[in-house]
C-alpha cells in the first residue's frame, strides 16, 4: 500500500514533465506549413525558390530553408545591403541574430538623404532588407528558445 501510494504522485510528476514538454517544444518549434499565403506579406523577394515562405506554429512567416533563403538574398539585394555596411556603418549582414535585429530596425526608418545614382532602388531594397531579417529571425528556433 505504501509502495502504491508513492508511485502515484510519481506517475503524475513524470506525466505532467512529459506533457509540458510537448507542449512547450510544439510551440517553440518553427514548423513549416504549406497552407501559409503570402497575401499579407508586404514585400516578395522575388521568383526564386530559395524564398519559398511557410508559416511556423505562431502563424508567422518562415523561410522553408532559411540558409538558401540567406545565401540567395546577399546576391539579390547587396546594393542595399551594400549601402548599410558602408554608408551607415551595420556591420556585415549575416545569420547572428544582433546583425539581423539591428538590420530589422534600422532599415525600415533609414531616409536615403545622400544623393547617389540609384537612390529609389536602395530606398525598395531597404524594405526588403527589414522585411527580410524579420522573417529569418521567425524561422530560427533560437528565436523561440530562451535557453
Amino acid at each position: 500500500m505504501k509502495t502504491m501510494k508513492r508511485i502515484i504522485p510519481f506517475t503524475i510528476l513524470i506525466l505532467a514533465a512529459v506533457i509540458l514538454f510537448v507542449v512547450w517544444f510544439r510551440a517553440y518549434v518553427p514548423v513549416k506549413s504549406e497552407a501559409f499565403h503570402t497575401d499579407g506579406s508586404k514585400i516578395e523577394f522575388g521568383e526564386n525558390t530559395a524564398y519559398e515562405i511557410g508559416a511556423n506554429s505562431y502563424g508567422r512567416p518562415v523561410f522553408k530553408n532559411p540558409s538558401k533563403a540567406m545565401k540567395q538574398f546577399k546576391k539579390d539585394y547587396a546594393l542595399g545591403l551594400d549601402y548599410m555596411e558602408n554608408v551607415r556603418g551595420l556591420p556585415q549582414f549575416s545569420s547572428k541574430y544582433k546583425v539581423l535585429t539591428w538590420y530589422a530596425w534600422h532599415c525600415w526608418q533609414v531616409e536615403v538623404v545622400e544623393d547617389i545614382e540609384n537612390k529609389e532602388e536602395v530606398k525598395e531594397q531597404l524594405r526588403a532588407i527589414s522585411e527580410f531579417a524579420n522573417f529569418y529571425i521567425n524561422s530560427k528556433m533560437q528565436h523561440y528558445n530562451p535557453f
